[in-house]
């Protein structure tokens, strides 16, 4: 009896899911938005727009020039970096409609190209003080006012650009000149800095990594084919496929939350514009087309 009992509790409450999903009740997902950087009202600050590049609205207003974005594990805060303190840059945070602005790092280096860790509790960055080196810091102690800095790489090399976290957490790739002959390669380290293991090997140089979704391919930029292009990767550096070939120059991909597309800014129409495309390199569309220079798109989780 009582088996019977909750047979028919469970037929009711679903019976009554489906006449809510039928009637149109159930709330839509919300799309993710895109956050980057934009010259567009004069100085670089940072705006979010819609995925189908409508609705562009501007986050920051400051007279210094503010860079790099970057979304938290939850799509409701973002970081990026400024000179609105000073000659060097700062991280800052903010929440997803502008407000809340706060700083979390004050020291005597460059701080810039932040990226969230996936629980949200540290964020790493690349610092230059001699040299470019990147480093971690955690979030609640840096909202305290009491940041800490755990440098990851700590090599007399260049550790510039904007590192990415695998999605499991347990990886990072960068970009790094330590093969000595002055030009960019791309590396994988585990998130504590051990094991730091060379992906690519080329005379052209190759930046700018970003991890897929599913933590299966890698999209970078190359000029192995004399001017910046996107390439994608297996995430052991194998399988490198061209994705774009044009005399123009096409740089920062970040990877579509479900990983079918691609969004990175080139200057094939004369100035810096936000383009997306599929992620075999195909259907290649402009999003943003206006007379300023539009940098670092990244797609909000």
């Amino acid at each position: 009896m009582l088996r019977h009992l909750r047979q028919m509790q469970l037929f009711h409450f679903s019976f009554i899911l489906f006449l809510v999903a039928a009637s149109g009740c159930v709330p839509a997902r919300t799309a993710p938005k895109i956050a980057f950087a934009s010259e567009r009202d004069g100085n670089q600050e940072i705006y979010v727009m819609a995925a189908d590049g409508s609705g562009a609205t501007r986050l920051t207003n400051d007279p210094a020039n503010d860079f790099g974005p970057a979304w938290s594990p939850d799509g409701s805060r973002i970081v990026f970096a400024s000179k609105r303190n000073g000659p060097k840059r700062q991280l800052y945070v903010m929440n997803v409609d502008g407000s809340g602005q706060t700083r979390l790092t004050n020291d005597d280096g460059d701080d810039s190209s932040p990226v969230w860790s996936h629980d949200g509790k540290q964020i790493m960055f690349q610092q230059r003080s001699t040299n470019f080196e990147i480093y971690l810091l955690n979030v609640a102690d840096a909202l305290a006012g009491k940041a800490k800095y755990i440098n990851l790489t700590n090599t007399p090399a260049a550790d510039d650009g904007v590192p990415s976290w695998s999605p499991d957490g347990t990886q990072i790739i960068f970009q790094s000149d330590r093969t000595g002959n002055r030009h960019l390669e791309i590396y994988s380290m585990n998130f504590d800095g051990s094991k730091v293991t060379r992906l690519t090997n080329h005379t052209a140089d190759s930046w700018s990594p970003s991890w897929s979704p599913d933590g299966k391919r890698i999209a970078f930029v190359s000029d192995r084919d004399t001017d910046p292009e996107i390439y994608v990767m297996n995430a052991d550096g194998s399988g490198i496929t061209q994705l774009t070939m044009n005399t123009a120059d096409d740089e920062d991909p970040s990877w579509s939350p479900d990983g079918t597309q691609i969004m990175f800014d080139s200057d094939r129409d004369g100035n810096y514009e936000i383009y997306i495309m599929k992620a075999d390199g195909s259907e290649p569309k402009n999003m943003t087309n206006n007379p300023g220079n539009d940098l670092s798109p990244v797609w909000q989780p």
